[in-house]
């Protein structure tokens, strides 16, 4: 499966009394994805991703992403990975 990093993470406040929601963003590029500067705040996050994040799949259907793991980009950065059947976005030039 595509291996994707975690490129943004936001909230969206509903205006009526409908949940917010949340929205994740996925890049194949390790130099675009979020970092943290330890390992530790990194791991503690991956605890909470590993609940589960719902993404459409390239497979059809929906997909559950769990295993989310730290990487470590540079000597102060660290960054989550998963893998999942995620759908390529047509890269714009700019």
């Amino acid at each position: 499966m595509p291996r994707a990093y975690l490129s943004g993470h936001s909230i969206e406040w509903p205006t009526n009394r409908s949940r917010s929601r949340e929205i994740f963003d996925f890049d194949s590029r390790p130099e675009r994805a979020l970092y943290w500067t330890t390992r530790e705040e990194a791991n503690r996050d991956c605890t909470l991703f590993n609940r589960g994040i719902e993404i459409p799949s390239s497979e059809g259907g929906m997909y559950i992403l769990r295993n989310f793991k730290v990487e470590k980009r540079t000597s102060d950065e660290f960054v989550i990975v998963c893998e999942g059947p995620f759908i390529p976005r047509q890269r714009v030039a700019g």
